[in-house]
């Protein structure tokens, strides 16, 4: 973890700025000490600030840089460490009315999280961590600095972490994708299906052969053997687009390549390419 790119004035002096700005966060803080061993290692870890606000919980008081990703890690043994500590700083700092039965309070303060760094410490689910970020007012009158507090919750970590793939389509559109899916995979379980929050894709051999998303709230797809776009406006054009991509799949894997045809042309006044045993036979 890297420490000390977070100050104001370009001081870390508990008696500055920085320290009134944190005063105003947490209720009567003290600093005590300063660089409180939290591990020792390898790495070594320290605890910028050790103090004590104005309900006697001990407070550690982190500095750290813009991009560090780990900080939840780093947090949660500042934490356990502090835990451990809080007889001991109650012992050493007499005076000070330290409670060893108040859970100790971990302060970070950054200039700015990363997404993945606020995640982390949502999931920490702990009332006892703060995040500040240090912002700077800036105008003609000069510059003032202020800090803002970051909100932190496990609920909406978690629901950032893997969106419900298709949530934003419409019902029938999310039913329509899975029929296809479900008919793709019949045809070949060696075929990989990706999805991502708008879109699937069918993977052979490492290569895409097959692409689904939602345009105008109707299902459409595109794959090898229908390079264009074919929207989903009604049954029989998607059955229709498996009966061609399982004919193409099946040259695939021989080996061959067949001849393309439009779907908007292909004559299907002969009946279907398939018979409806065989079209039953993978989409069942």
């Amino acid at each position: 973890m890297k420490h000390k790119p977070v100050s104001v004035g370009g001081s870390h002096d508990p008696e500055g700025p920085l320290a009134r700005l944190l005063q105003d966060e947490i209720a009567g803080l003290r600093v005590l000490d300063r660089d409180f061993v939290i591990a020792l290692g390898p790495p070594e870890r320290r605890a910028d600030w050790l103090g004590v606000d104005r309900d006697g919980r001990l407070v550690l008081v982190l500095f750290v840089e813009i991009g560090d990703e780990v900080v939840a890690t780093t947090v949660l043994t500042a934490l356990a460490s502090a835990t451990e500590a809080r007889a001991a700083a109650a012992r050493r700092w007499s005076g000070e009315r330290l409670r060893t039965d108040s859970e100790p309070c971990v302060v970070v303060v950054a200039q700015s999280f990363t997404t993945r760094g606020l995640r982390g410490l949502s999931f920490l689910d702990s009332p006892h961590v703060i995040a500040l970020e240090l912002r700077t007012l800036e105008s003609a009158a000069g510059a003032q600095p202020f800090l803002i507090r970051r909100t932190l919750s496990a609920q909406s970590a978690a629901a950032t972490v893997d969106p419900q793939p298709f949530s934003t389509w419409p019902a029938i559109t999310r039913a329509e994708i899975g029929l296809l899916a479900h008919a793709i995979e019949r045809i070949d379980p060696e075929i990989e299906r990706r999805d991502t929050a708008d879109a699937s894709s069918w993977h052979w051999q490492g290569v895409e052969i097959a692409h689904a998303t939602s345009a105008d709230g109707r299902l459409v797809a595109r794959a090898e053997h229908s390079p264009t776009a074919v929207p989903f406006d009604e049954t029989a054009r998607r059955e229709l687009w498996v009966e061609q991509f399982l004919i193409a799949h099946c040259a695939r894997r021989a080996g061959a390549t067949p001849g393309a045809r439009p779907l908007d042309v292909l004559d299907r006044s002969a009946g279907p390419l398939l018979s409806a045993e065989e079209l039953a036979a993978f989409q069942d």
